[in-house]
């Protein structure tokens, strides 16, 4: 995928399970929240694609959508957050927390498939 060796790729792949086992957990724990749908959707949806990383599937065009989604997500919940509290200590905090994070995971898987695809050769047509 990239010029950076088996090994690095292992690790990314290792990484993107690590990180879709979380955002799966984040998805599965927000059903009593009253807002649920919102948040496992984008949740959900980023778990899949570190699965589809791991399975070494690129699907950069939805990557960065999400990036791009839950960043908008993390500018629009932050003025909600209470200021004089920890960020983990609210619930706005802490979506905002998650979308950054989800954000800035699906801003590196697009980078890092973008940046194997520049390295491919073009597929061949017949």
């Amino acid at each position: 995928m990239t010029s950076e060796g088996p090994d690095t790729e292992r690790l990314f792949r290792l990484a993107n399970g690590l990180m879709g086992g979380l955002f799966a957990y984040s998805a599965a724990v927000q059903h009593n929240d009253p807002d649920a749908a919102n948040w496992m959707a984008a949740y959900g949806v980023a778990a899949v694609l570190c699965l589809s990383a791991v399975l070494g599937r690129p699907r950069w065009k939805l990557s960065a959508l999400l990036c791009v989604l839950t960043g908008a997500a993390a500018i629009a919940v932050a003025p909600a957050v209470p200021s004089g509290q920890g960020l983990v200590d609210s619930e706005q905090g802490r979506e905002l927390l998650g979308m950054v994070l989800a954000s800035l995971w699906m801003g590196l898987l697009t980078w890092w498939w973008r940046s194997g695809d520049a390295q491919s050769p073009p597929p061949s047509t017949p």
